[in-house]
């Protein structure tokens, strides 16, 4: 997927790092997200989903991004059931 040279994406060995971390918590939670993904991940629960959702799409608008490369993430047009 070319995410070792993506400079959005987090390093693998720090994903991994962090990930097993969270894995030692007693007991695990049973949703793992790492810190980098978390303001994703509640943007909704926030009341963050609008300025979330504008700031990924002007960046994968961004042309010092190349744009043959497939997005690091979904981006959903429409906030989950319940955001607003």
């Amino acid at each position: 997927m070319g995410g070792a040279d993506d400079p959005r994406a987090m390093p693998l060995d720090q994903f991994i790092a962090e990930v097993m971390e969270i894995f030692k918590q007693q007991p695990t939670p049973p949703e793992i997200c790492v810190e980098n993904v978390k303001r994703l991940r509640f943007a909704a629960e926030n009341g963050k989903y609008d300025q979330i959702f504008n700031g990924l799409n002007a960046a994968m608008t961004d042309p010092r991004i190349d744009k043959r490369r497939k997005p690091l993430y979904a981006v959903h047009s429409q906030p989950p059931a319940g955001a607003r």
